[in-house]
């Protein structure tokens, strides 16, 4: 290689350091980098990226981005993990839920095993900016984060995915979607919960 075909070696002057014979109008020393490394990658022979690369990225990926939680949601449920594992893709693909009693909630009720017989269990799927409003619980609430984040305006908590949110009987909140992905939970309410004077109990058509 010549010395004309070489590409331009980089300037090393430090940055700030003062040219005297630099024009009042010189780029500065971010644009003129940029403008050299442009140059110097137009010098470089162009290679080709290998076969298949995005089929084994996509391969790579799990199945079921809830998979993570499969040990998490068959211990709460009381069931195996192989059923643990298909409620949580069903919880995900969107298709299963029905309309909850409040705008932008979403509900998709699951039957668990004995250890939660009487219990209202289920996915909760909520739009970002929606609110599940504030609810006392007639026994013990524990709610699993799955995707996207709640708020507790109350308390400013915030959960995240893999978060356990326990409350016991007798407390009261809500729970807000953060901005986001939409907020998914599983949650197992004994007994039920109070809203206003109405209660909901695991058997309400309501729910």
């Amino acid at each position: 290689m010549t010395s004309s075909d070489r590409p331009p070696t980089p300037d090393r002057t430090p940055h700030g350091a003062a040219d005297p014979s630099a024009s009042a109008h010189a780029p500065s020393d971010e644009a003129g980098a940029a403008e050299g490394f442009v140059e110097f990658v137009s010098w470089l022979e162009p290679a080709t990226a290998p076969g298949g690369g995005l089929a084994r990225l996509l391969g790579a990926l799990p199945a079921n981005p809830l998979a993570r939680f499969v040990e998490q949601v068959a211990a709460l449920l009381d069931v195996s993990r192989e059923a643990a594992d298909t409620l949580l893709t069903r919880a995900i693909s969107g298709g299963v839920y029905e309309p909850g009693p409040f705008p932008g909630v979403q509900l998709f009720h699951v039957d668990g095993g004995p250890a939660v017989a009487g219990a209202i269990t289920g996915f909760v799927r909520i739009e970002p900016g929606a609110a599940f409003p504030e609810h006392t619980h007639l026994g013990q609430e524990q709610v699993l984060v799955l995707q996207g984040s709640m708020l507790e305006p109350g308390t400013g908590r915030v959960a995240r995915p893999g978060d356990l949110v326990v409350e016991s009987v007798g407390t009261a909140h809500a729970a807000v979607a953060r901005p986001g992905p939409d907020l998914v939970y599983l949650a197992v309410l004994r007994t039920g919960l109070r809203i206003g004077e109405t209660e909901l109990r695991a058997d309400d058509p309501r729910l």
